[in-house]
């Protein structure tokens, strides 16, 4: 029967491929029937399918569990040299010097980066959190008018993550 069907393939009559082909993964001439049910990669088309799926959906589901939780970090600006001014409008003068400070930060993460979105440059510095938890950079000054933004990040599960942030606007 094997030989009859070798015999057909090789004049090109159309048959079905034995299943001998099939399991090597030959393809069977152009015109040739195929048997949908032996050798067929629907199957495994459809289990990839489905794999895909899952995977998706287990790592859409894992991805809200591992987000970073809300941080009870604070920051708060303060000018230390100027009097009787609030942290959102303030009428201090050029190059006066402010201090970014807040709590709520996990010293066994490691070092707190402050960084300074002013009108005129990006400025960063950084501190290690004391045993409360607390922070206190002093080495930014005001540039000119315009908003100040202050974003404190921290290492969290090996990425950088804003855990605080505040605005000030020089008049």
């Amino acid at each position: 029967m094997d030989a009859t069907v070798d015999e057909r393939r090789d004049t090109g009559a159309t048959g079905s491929a034995s299943s001998l082909d099939s399991w090597c993964g030959k393809r069977p001439r152009h015109g040739a029937s195929i048997d949908v049910n032996e050798g067929s990669n629907m199957h495994r088309y459809r289990n990839l399918v489905a794999a895909i799926i899952t995977i998706v959906a287990a790592a859409a589901l894992t991805t809200g569990a591992l987000a970073a939780k809300p941080s009870g970090a604070t920051l708060d600006v303060s000018f230390p040299t100027v009097s009787s001014l609030t942290d959102s409008s303030t009428t201090a003068l050029y190059w006066t010097p402010y201090v970014v400070s807040g709590c709520g930060y996990n010293p066994a993460n490691g070092g707190v980066t402050i960084v300074v979105h002013s009108p005129q440059a990006t400025a960063f510095a950084g501190g290690v959190p004391d045993a409360n938890g607390c922070i206190s950079v002093s080495n930014f000054s005001t540039q000119t008018a315009g908003t100040y933004q202050v974003d404190a990040y921290q290492q969290v599960r090996n990425h950088s993550s804003l855990l605080a942030s505040t605005s000030f606007t020089l008049d």
